[in-house]
């Protein structure tokens, strides 16, 4: 059953502000992703119409096109996806796929008694990301042109994300913190364990989620959200100690290696980080919060890396879950 429509708009006072909102919502998000959600939302709310991201991946001429093999939800929250599945298939992937299609191309087409607007940008290695707008009213041209060119920004930083992340996969070090990549740091742990075995100590993982980063970028802008972003990183390097090792996971997300440090150590760190937070001193009462997922590794342990993370990213999913709203979880606790 197709639904109708929201019926309450964000009306600028003109199409070039609805634009300049775009953009600023792109701009004051700690990720692209997350900007990319936020902007959308904007969008759908400022044309009072209903919509989703669609991104397709590696389609080719002689593929057997289907929706659910071909085209992955990337923001859907009025559920379009699976009720225009059939829609998709025979319109938007046949559209993507036509010979001599060019890399960039906006269209309508009616639902019911809907009409639905259709953009879509080509990315590298025969992908594409796809922008999905219902509603009654029919579209103007100027509106067409608002789409067209967000979803060309929207392109633009997805390709230098994509390329940014490739780059950082064959670095040790994140560009933007100086902290450690994952693989960095996966590295770092894995060189740690034999001597951790041998002498018969412990190691402790721990995911560290900063708080506020997003809000402060729309507060104050997105200069204060890198500088805070710094600040928490110089914070938690000098609580710990130099052998301790510290890596970017991705946004505001970070992980710490805790070098020979066992439950008892690493629980006492985590106390004291989490009931202090991270104060900001150029930003008067501003204090971040913290949650934090913990997992240790006890010495001759068959647990790997992988295996430390998954346990800490479900310890950290139970602070977020925590009816008491404590800050970090050891992996295995019982609540």
């Amino acid at each position: 059953m197709i639904q109708q429509p929201l019926t309450t708009s964000y009306s600028p006072s003109g199409k070039k502000d609805i634009f300049s909102a775009l953009l600023e919502a792109l701009r004051t998000s700690v990720t692209p992703q997350q900007g990319i959600r936020t902007a959308s939302d904007l969008l759908f709310r400022s044309f009072n119409s209903q919509g989703a991201i669609l991104r397709s991946y590696n389609i080719s001429e002689e593929a057997e096109l289907t929706f659910e093999e071909n085209v992955t939800p990337f923001h859907d929250p009025f559920g379009m996806a699976s009720s225009l599945s059939g829609f998709i298939d025979q319109t938007i992937m046949k559209h993507l796929t036509a010979p001599g299609v060019p890399k960039e191309d906006i269209f309508t087409f009616n639902v019911e008694e809907l009409e639905a607007l259709v953009t879509y940008q080509a990315l590298r290695q025969n992908e594409w990301v796809i922008l999905l707008l219902w509603r009654e009213k029919a579209w103007h041209n100027s509106e067409k042109k608002i789409v067209s060119y967000f979803w060309k920004t929207v392109a633009l930083i997805l390709e230098m994300e994509n390329i940014y992340l490739t780059a950082i996969k064959r670095t040790l070090h994140d560009p933007a913190t100086g902290a450690l990549t994952w693989e960095g740091l996966k590295e770092r742990i894995s060189r740690s364990f034999p001597r951790l075995d041998r002498d018969g100590l412990a190691g402790t993982l721990i995911l560290i989620q900063i708080n506020g980063l997003s809000s402060l970028s729309k507060a104050h802008g997105p200069d204060i959200e890198d500088r805070a972003l710094g600040h928490s990183i110089s914070v938690i390097k000098h609580a710990v100690r130099p052998t301790d090792s510290i890596g970017r996971i991705g946004g505001s997300l970070f992980a710490l290696w805790l070098d020979g440090a066992d439950r008892f150590a690493s629980a006492e760190r985590a106390e004291v980080m989490t009931r202090h937070g991270i104060m900001l001193p150029f930003l008067k009462h501003t204090t971040l919060s913290l949650q934090m997922g913990l997992a240790c590794r006890e010495a001759d342990s068959p647990d790997t890396i992988e295996d430390l993370l998954e346990q800490a990213t479900l310890a950290l999913r139970k602070t977020t879950s925590d009816k008491k709203g404590r800050p970090w979880y050891f992996a295995h606790q019982n609540a």
